[in-house]
């Protein structure tokens, strides 16, 4: 069996630079990997240029690519958790595993998720003196009917998370054997109260979030998504929420983004800038992922590495005639 030390004079190239990444990030990923002993491109190198491995983020188009950059590469490295600028012709076909970056703000992703839900449910007034009548009138996140869309890291992190303060935690992922979809609706009173998004989006997950769905919340129901803008359908919850005044909106993404905030603006719906991922250690995180990543697959044996890799590896989320 064939090992990855028997390829040398490797090229690695940088296909874009996130807008939030600095050009000092270039200079230091460059010497991490020169000190790896391979070439480095950066995004500034001319479009023909010929390499082995291809660093890409959400921003890359690989339909720029040629017949000839492709069949030579022997791995992409993708340190972001979204995935939607892959077509499935491009990762079915290709030989060189895709690797994904979940881990990098999995975490980060989750913090700012169950941020939001406590600032909803358990959040209290900074008092300027002493309240005699000590009254919060508050409802517990315990007696909430919460329902998690999406089971991969940050589904499970929300899930372990909630498991110890929420009685009633609903779990929606089809692909890992999660059914919990409210069967009923606002008209029998089967309603949840606290939607949490954490799913990837393809063709059964796309605007999910829609009217007919938005029947199961509640009047008062909580929705909070930091996964992709796509999954809802964001006129569906506008009207949502202005029928609805004591309802509660978060969104980090949007189905287009920049978005026009003031456009948007409403009293029960908070909006960023898509940074639930983004924390002043990402760069680093980044750079020791992919020496970690880029060190195993020079050292190990083909099978090998792909087994380590297998849950990130984008080649086995493909389901039937999409990717999930």
């Amino acid at each position: 069996m064939s090992t990855r030390k028997e390829i040398s004079n490797l090229i690695i190239k940088r296909q874009n630079l996130s807008p939030y990444w600095s050009e000092v990030f270039l200079s230091e990923e460059q010497a991490l990997f020169e000190k790896l002993g391979l070439t480095y491109l950066s995004p500034h190198a001319p479009k023909d240029a010929e390499f082995d491995i291809l660093i890409t983020n959400t921003h890359t188009d690989f339909s720029s690519l040629s017949n000839q950059q492709i069949n030579r590469l022997k791995l992409v490295l993708h340190p972001n958790s979204g995935y939607d600028n892959f077509t499935m012709p491009f990762v079915k076909d290709l030989d060189a595993p895709i690797i994904l970056g979940n881990s990098l703000r999995a975490n980060a992703v989750s913090e700012v998720i169950l941020a939001e839900l406590f600032a909803r449910f358990s959040l209290s007034r900074h008092h300027q003196e002493w309240d005699k009548e000590r009254k919060w009138p508050r409802k517990l996140l315990s007696d909430q009917k919460i329902l998690i869309v999406g089971m991969g890291m940050i589904g499970n992190t929300l899930y372990q998370s909630l498991l110890p303060l929420v009685t009633d935690l609903m779990l929606y992922d089809p692909f890992k054997g999660y059914n919990d979809l409210p069967k009923e609706n606002r008209d029998n009173n089967g309603l949840v109260d606290v939607i949490l998004l954490a799913a990837s989006l393809n063709p059964i997950s796309k605007n999910m979030i829609n009217s007919l769905f938005l029947r199961h919340l509640a009047d008062d129901g909580t929705i909070i998504n930091c996964a992709r803008g796509e999954l809802i359908d964001q006129q569906a919850l506008f009207d949502f929420l202005d029928n609805n005044p004591s309802a509660f909106a978060y969104t980090d993404v949007f189905a287009q983004e920049p978005e026009d905030f003031e456009a948007i603006k409403r009293d029960n719906l908070k909006t960023t800038s898509h940074i639930a991922g983004v924390h002043s250690a990402l760069e680093l995180k980044t750079r020791d992922f992919l020496e970690k990543v880029t060190t195993n697959f020079l050292s190990m044996p083909n099978e090998e590495f792909k087994n380590l890799y297998a849950p990130i590896i984008l080649q086995n989320r493909i389901h039937d005639h999409f990717l999930i």
